[in-house]
């Protein structure tokens, strides 16, 4: 579509408007089609291989009561009157709903013009770019499960030869003692790079032959070459998450500053290794709109607001493992 011909249309969808009235604005320029390049965005999907992610409604039980500990049990006597017991160490946890919210607003006249894009487009983008930050926030948080203070077996810095396969390896004895299990190793692109690299060859000591060594490829060595990343690692999962930013164009556009690590949404120093019943994440109903035209402007603006409620309850912590990596 030339400049003169999206005059026309602009001009026919115009005739529509003032025969609907200002409702029509949200649909008489739907398609008038603008080519919008739009950025990555992240969908809790990536959660449901590790964690479970469950929607919830108003009314629902939001509670999660988690046995700590075992019935004692003791051989038996016949004829004998036997001990009994009673489980004290049952803990209940409720779910603390938080709730993002992101609003915008436009002229009608932008609306008109396509120049933003048609109201189904703002929805959309809006509720994208809202569970990019929830996504973020709930991969920030089990990030910072742990320090150095606070458990030295469950947390691993190495921020100064960055990630290592010793230390991964160590780390996922240290789930995998504790949890019988591991769901999943995570991290951004960036803190996972090195794993895609020393996935992809297993050493061996030559038997008496003191330092000779031999290397041999494993089925990674291919994946990483076809898929420039690495699926699982000893038969675990890796779930890479993709980066994404606060803002891909700076405002100043001869420096690269929005590269820098405040436009980053998700943290490039940090690989979680998780147990296979650490927590869970829940939505509480839907994603909700609520939108109007305010007329105390000339012209008249479009507003439109969205938000979801969300919750993250960690039962067991212990099933977290957090490295620190120099990326």
């Amino acid at each position: 579509m030339d400049r003169e011909q999206l005059k026309l249309a602009v001009a026919e969808k115009s005739k529509t408007v003032a025969r609907a009235g200002l409702d029509g604005l949200r649909t008489a320029y739907a398609d008038l089609v603008i080519e919008t390049v739009q950025p990555n965005h992240l969908s809790l999907d990536l959660f449901s291989s590790f964690m479970p992610t469950v929607q919830m409604n108003p009314g629902d039980a939001m509670g999660r009561r988690v046995r700590r500990g075992r019935y004692p049990i003791r051989s038996m006597t016949p004829g004998a009157k036997h001990l009994t017991d009673v489980l004290s160490y049952q803990e209940y946890y409720t779910f603390m709903f938080d709730r993002l919210i992101a609003g915008t607003s436009h002229s009608v006249w932008e609306i008109q013009s396509g120049e933003v894009g048609t109201v189904e487009t703002m929805r959309s983008e809006l509720r994208a770019d809202l569970f990019d930050d929830l996504v973020s926030r709930v991969f920030t948080l089990l990030t910072t499960a742990w320090n150095s203070t606070d458990t030295p077996s469950n947390y691993l810095d190495s921020s100064s030869g960055g990630l290592t396969q010793v230390g991964l390896e160590a780390m996922m004895e240290t789930i995998n003692n504790y949890a019988g299990q591991i769901k999943a190793i995570i991290g951004s692109r960036a803190a996972l790079l090195p794993l895609y690299k020393f996935a992809q060859y297993r050493e061996f000591v030559l038997t008496g032959t003191g330092t000779d060594r031999v290397a041999f490829q494993t089925p990674a060595f291919n994946e990483f070459l076809n898929a420039n990343k690495v699926s699982t690692y000893l038969g675990v999962p890796v779930i890479e998450i993709p980066q994404v930013y606060r803002n891909r164009l700076d405002a100043n556009a001869s420096t690269l500053a929005w590269r820098g690590a405040a436009q980053r949404m998700i943290p490039t120093d940090k690989v979680i290794v998780i147990g296979g019943d650490a927590g869970k994440v829940a939505l509480m109903g839907g994603f909700e709109y609520q939108d109007y035209t305010d007329p105390t402007t000339q012209p008249a603006k479009y507003v439109l607001h969205g938000w979801q409620a969300y919750g993250l309850v960690i039962d067991d912590i212990q099933q977290i493992g957090v490295i620190r990596t120099n990326t």
